[in-house]
């Protein structure tokens, strides 16, 4: 297990009831769906389904589905229960590797929906699911600078346009610029009727105005757009506004490598500032890394430094992640 793996929930229990309306199953075509809820492992969700088996479609199964991107595989053992008709869907061990439903065969359609099965009781049916999940290997890797980026990086003659950042020049290739960033590429085109009578052409500004972010802040972006190597250059201290500069920006690479940055750094000290700054800078893979941290001490006698100004949607969402969860 990876120094990262050990920082953050890697197995966990899942829990949860879904009770479906008679009407729904009577006339539904196809598949029906729980909602989706969030586990404590990072960026794991789980919903279950009632579809018809591919090969059998009398057949009624039942599915627990997982959908996950920074998990490499997880393994899943559980049970869905239907208690008023004693009636069960087991899976031991079973591997995900990608997101998808795994489950099992409950019963005959018709089954379903005799009264004597106890399946429906009032016209609803509540689906109790219990289960276990243990993630295997984290999806998580910093890009490096690529060499045609360093020709480019240490070539000033054809970097046409400047960045004046507190009284500074920048300079930097017009098409990195708008490679890398959609908003700076909005800001050097020209509307179709003022210029050139050719909708998107480039303009022949030379020059952008930044006031809102510092100097370094700006050099460390235009570096890693020319993909050098910034990595030493973030700290828990700067990194508030670099990611704050991208999402402004819509440098998602930047936003990207950010959030993998701190996630690295997260601990008891700092796990409140970065979930907050998470919520703020729209860093969702961050939000969730802290989010599966802070679910490890619940219920431990741990300080946790500046709980009390955990922002509320980080409060929320470990309220959430801690409590029975239900399907309607």
């Amino acid at each position: 297990m990876s120094f990262l793996e050990t920082k953050f929930v890697n197995e966990c229990q899942i829990r949860m009831k879904w009770r479906l309306k008679e009407d729904d199953v009577r006339n539904v075509q196809g598949s029906l769906f729980s909602d989706e809820f969030s586990s404590n492992i990072p960026g794991v969700k789980y919903s279950l389904m009632l579809r018809p088996n591919e090969n059998y479609p009398n057949v009624a199964g039942l599915y627990l589905y997982l959908d996950f991107v920074i998990i490499k595989k997880i393994t899943a053992a559980f049970t869905i229960s239907v208690k008023s008709a004693s009636a069960k869907v087991i899976v031991s061990n079973q591997i995900y590797d990608k997101s998808f439903g795994w489950g099992n065969r409950l019963c005959f359609y018709d089954e379903l929906l005799k009264p004597e099965k106890k399946f429906f009781v009032n016209g609803i049916m509540e689906l109790e699911l219990e289960g276990t999940l243990k993630a295997q290997k984290i999806k998580y890797k910093i890009a490096e600078p690529l060499s045609l980026a360093k020709i480019l990086w240490e070539n000033d003659e054809h970097k046409h346009l400047t960045i004046t950042v507190e009284n500074k020049e920048l300079k930097i290739h017009k098409w990195i610029l708008c490679a890398n960033s959609s908003v700076f590429e909005s800001q050097l085109k020209v509307d179709v009727k003022k210029t050139f009578k050719k909708k998107g052409n480039i303009t022949t500004k030379k020059t952008i105005n930044i006031s809102d972010f510092c100097y370094e802040t700006v050099k460390i972006a235009i570096e890693f757009m020319y993909e050098r190597n910034v990595k030493e250059q973030i700290t828990e201290e700067n990194a508030h506004e670099i990611i704050g500069f991208a999402k402004k920006y819509d440098i998602k690479s930047l936003h990207d490598m950010i959030q993998k940055i701190l996630i690295e750094k997260i601990s008891i000290e700092n796990v409140c500032k970065l979930a907050n700054l998470s919520v703020t800078s729209d860093a969702w893979e961050l939000r969730e890394f802290c989010v599966s941290f802070l679910m490890n001490y619940v219920g431990k006698n741990t300080v946790i430094k500046d709980v009390q100004k955990m922002d509320a949607e980080i409060a929320d969402e470990i309220g959430r992640r801690a409590i029975f969860s239900t399907s309607e």
